[in-house]
C-alpha cells in the first residue's frame, strides 16, 4: 500500500468512526502503530485537523474533503451497479472496499450513489448465502502467493491443488479462478463455488514463459478450456 493510500485509508477510519485508536487504524492498513503516528502528522501537516485525545485516540476536527471528480449520471450509474454487484459477493474484503468507494464517490461527485433509482434484481445477483473467497485470491493474485486449495470436481470428488493464482473472471453468475495448477502441469479453470477451503501460501511465485495469464489465452485458442 502506498502512503496516499495509507493516507486516504486514515481518513476513512476517522470519518467513519468518532474517535479511532491508533492501534486500531495500524490493524486497518497494515502497518505499525509508530507508521500511523507519523501518518496522522504528516495529513496534519498537509491541513487535514485530526486532534489526538488521550487514552481515547484520534478525531477530525474540521471536515476532510477530496477534490472534486468529474463523473456524468451515466457513468455514476454504471459505477453503483459494479458496487452493487459486489456488495452482494458476500465477500468481506470486497464489501469493505465497495463501501469505501461508495463514500469516496460522494465525497468526489457531490452526490450519493446509494440514492439512485437503480438495483440488482435477485436473478441477476450472486448467491448472498454463498460466500466466495474472492478478496482473498485477489490478494494473493496481487502478492504471488500461491493458494493451497481443496476443489471439489463435477463428479463430486475433492482433491488437494497448489496452485498460482492468475485471473478471476465472472461469467454471469458464475465466478472462476484461471491458475496455474502444480498437481497437473498445466493450466486449470476452477469454479469458486466448488472451492471447499483455501490457505493462502507464504510461498510466492515469479512469472514464467508459458505459465503467465496471457499464455493461458494463447493456449485457449489452440486447445479449448482444461478441466
Amino acid at each position: 500500500m502506498t502512503k496516499t493510500d495509507r493516507h486516504f485509508e486514515i481518513l476513512q477510519a476517522l470519518r467513519n468512526q468518532h474517535i479511532s485508536t491508533a492501534e486500531s487504524i495500524a490493524q486497518r492498513v497494515g502497518v505499525s502503530v509508530r507508521t500511523i503516528y507519523r501518518d496522522i502528522d504528516s495529513l496534519n501537516e498537509s491541513g487535514f485537523q485530526i486532534t489526538g485525545r488521550p487514552r481515547q485516540g484520534f478525531q477530525l476536527t474540521a471536515p476532510a474533503f477530496l477534490p472534486p471528480l468529474n463523473l456524468t449520471r451515466t457513468e455514476l450509474i454504471a459505477v453503483t451497479i459494479g458496487l452493487q454487484y459486489v456488495a452482494k459477493t458476500q465477500d468481506h474484503i470486497l464489501q469493505a472496499a465497495a463501501q469505501d468507494l461508495i463514500t469516496k464517490i460522494g465525497d468526489t461527485t457531490q452526490r450519493n450513489p446509494s440514492s439512485l433509482p437503480l438495483s440488482i434484481l435477485p436473478h441477476l445477483a450472486p448467491n448472498e448465502n454463498m460466500i466466495l473467497p474472492i478478496g482473498p485470491i485477489l490478494q494473493a493474485i496481487q502478492a504471488h502467493q500461491k493458494i493451497d486449495l481443496n476443489y471439489r470436481n463435477t463428479q463430486g470428488s475433492s482433491t488437494q491443488r497448489i496452485v498460482r493464482p492468475l485471473q478471476v473472471e465472472m461469467w454471469a453468475k458464475v465466478w472462476t479462478l484461471t491458475a496455474w495448477c502444480e498437481l497437473k502441469d498445466d493450466f486449470r479453470v476452477f469454479r469458486l463455488d466448488r472451492i471447499q477451503s483455501i490457505i493462502i501460501l507464504e510461498e510466492q511465485f515469479n512469472e514464467e514463459p508459458g505459465r503467465t495469464y496471457q499464455d493461458f489465452l494463447e493456449s485457449m485458442k489452440e486447445n479449448g478450456p482444461s478441466k
